[in-house]
């Protein structure tokens, strides 16, 4: 699990940061580990979405296709490869969405 307690200081620097910027942009590995089965997405930890809900950020999802051809496990990495990059919004800020969208009930469908 995440050391909330060793995380904590790292976690203020960050709040200070996206309260002081307005152009913050902050990227998170929901799954929270390098995935050795890049086929499969891991299950994302709980809180991986709390800091965006919490400022109320929209979230994009960053998908990269072919990491594992150029940094393959175990073997030499940096090896020539094309890598697919794709960029989508999944929800915009929290106070975008409509009142009715909002509710626990509809979050969590």
């Amino acid at each position: 699990g995440v050391d909330k307690e060793k995380q904590a200081p790292v976690t203020k620097r960050m709040n200070q940061f996206i309260k002081e910027s307005d152009r913050a942009v902050i990227s998170f590995y929901p799954e929270g580990v390098v995935n050795k089965e890049p086929a499969t997405l891991q299950t994302f930890r709980r809180g991986s979405f709390a800091t965006p809900i919490e400022h109320d950020l929209p979230i994009y999802a960053f998908l990269a296709v072919g990491n594992d051809v150029t940094w393959p496990a175990g073997g030499f990495p940096g090896q020539p490869a094309d890598i697919d990059l794709k960029l989508f919004e999944v929800t915009p800020a929290m106070s975008k969405l409509s009142e009715d969208l909002r509710t626990p009930q509809a979050l969590s469908e």
